[in-house]
């Protein structure tokens, strides 16, 4: 940062030095000025008073020369009669009469002392010089008097010379100290704002990293997600073969097909076959969710009644709520509730759904199915009395179950369900407390309306 301080104490310096010659300047040019005006007023104001008076003489003299002839120059009494008419008491002058050859022949009033100021004006009579009048008056009566006026213009001067240099000076002073307490917290400013700045280089710096790191996490993450998408795809179908193999074969021989079989064995034939079953259900489910989540699975849309699918739905699970003493309970209306849909995948959906609820009910308890329409959508609400769910987060409320112990629950039946109701455009919310039942809401559009583009 440009250091400015020294270039403000060099240029107040310098400010101040034409400031002080200024002052001296206005202080020397009041001082003589005062005194100086003065005695030029007075100096020609005195020299008109006597031209006016050598006039005033000289025009009496020249009207007695007129009448008396050659012979004035020796009328000296009448000379002093003619220059008192015209002499100023106030003034300290003094008058001489000259003839006409330039000889003094009468004068009257004090001498004058140097320095002095003298006019004259000639005699004229009939066109020729008859003589000539000189007055003089001394002018050291004034000079005291501007010496007075001197010494009071260099009050004024000094005055003006203090005023000029302090004032300003004092005002350049006070700027100066203000602009360096300035400067001051300029520069902490500058050196905060360059600490800020390197402090934001490092966090810049830091989050450029952590962005590189996250980037190479995700490329991992979804090579890691990819590679076992692929490798639950290829393992499902890899187990498909063998499983319906062993369900076949113990099939066959849970029916005795090919003869009869002891008791124990055809009771391990029929626990082969239900395990098979159990497990080609949970390789079904691992193969939804890898074609979900590599975006495989495609919806073959048609109108649909969301009554009849929810009926038939209802259908499929009864049973199992009959044997586990759960009452299930319909609300569908009468009037039909159109939505686009693939059936295959909404039955799945709500299989899925009505299954858990039925499962996790106890004895007694009850499984409450509703449709309703609201704002144009499709509003299906399946509610239970059972043990709930327990979720830590929002987004584990599809994989957290409270199952009990020996249940043959996948948990993979809610998180396949929320992606097809996703598919169809819909949305599919869970509200749940251990103890309290679970509440599984599942909003669709109805068919009047446009259709959502799916994936």
């Amino acid at each position: 940062m440009v250091d400015l301080i020294p270039s403000a104490d060099f240029r107040a310096g310098r400010l101040r030095t034409r400031i002080r010659i200024l002052a001296v300047v206005c202080a020397a040019l009041i001082t003589v000025a005062i005194p100086a005006c003065y005695l030029t007023v007075v100096y020609f104001a005195q020299k008109e008073a006597l031209e006016f008076q050598a006039k005033l003489t000289s025009g009496n003299l020249a009207r007695y020369v007129y009448a008396n002839g050659p012979l004035w120059v020796f009328h000296v009494h009448r000379l002093d009669e003619l220059l008192a008419g015209v002499q100023n008491p106030r003034l300290e002058t003094s008058q001489a009469i000259h003839d006409a050859d330039g000889r003094a022949i009468h004068g009257q009033g004090r001498g004058c002392t140097v320095p002095l100021i003298s006019v004259a004006d000639d005699i004229v009579v009939n066109g020729a010089g008859a003589g000539r009048v000189v007055v003089c008056q001394s002018f050291a009566p004034f000079l005291w008097r501007s010496l007075l006026l001197l010494a009071l213009g260099a009050c004024l001067g000094a005055l003006t010379y203090v005023s000029v240099q302090w004032l300003p000076v004092s005002a350049l002073d006070r700027t100066l100290a203000e602009l360096e307490q300035a400067y001051q917290r300029l520069r902490e400013q500058a050196a905060q704002t360059a600490q800020a700045y390197r402090l934001l280089q490092d966090q810049h710096q830091t989050i450029e990293e952590q962005a590189t790191a996250l980037a190479e996490a995700r490329d991992e993450a979804l090579t890691a997600n990819k590679a076992k998408t692929n490798f639950l795809s290829n393992m499902s179908h890899e187990l498909r073969t063998p499983l319906s193999a062993i369900i076949g074969f113990s099939d066959l021989m849970r029916n005795e097909t090919l003869g009869p079989l002891p008791g124990r064995y055809k009771e391990y034939a029929g626990d082969i076959n239900d395990s098979g079953c159990h497990l080609l259900l949970l390789v079904d489910e691992i193969l939804d969710v890898s074609r979900i989540e590599a975006g495989k699975v495609e919806l073959a849309l048609s109108p649909l009644d969301l009554r009849i699918v929810l009926s038939a739905c209802i259908r499929m699970v009864r049973e199992r709520a009959i044997k586990g003493q759960v009452a299930l309970v319909e609300v569908l209306g009468d009037a039909p509730t159109t939505v686009h849909g693939d059936l295959t995948r909404l039955k799945q959906v709500f299989i899925n759904l009505l299954a858990n609820a039925v499962r996790f009910t106890p004895p007694l308890g009850r499984v409450t199915v509703r449709l309703q329409q609201t704002d144009g959508r499709a509003v299906v609400t399946i509610r239970d009395t059972g043990i709930g769910m327990r979720t830590g987060a929002p987004d584990q409320a599809f994989v957290v179950l409270d199952a009990s112990p020996g249940s043959d629950a996948s948990g993979l039946g809610l998180p396949i369900a929320k992606s097809l109701v996703h598919l169809h455009g819909g949305t599919l919310v869970i509200d749940s407390a251990p103890g309290k039942g679970t509440c599984v809401t599942v909003n669709m559009a109805l068919a009047e309306e446009p259709l959502r583009q799916v994936s």
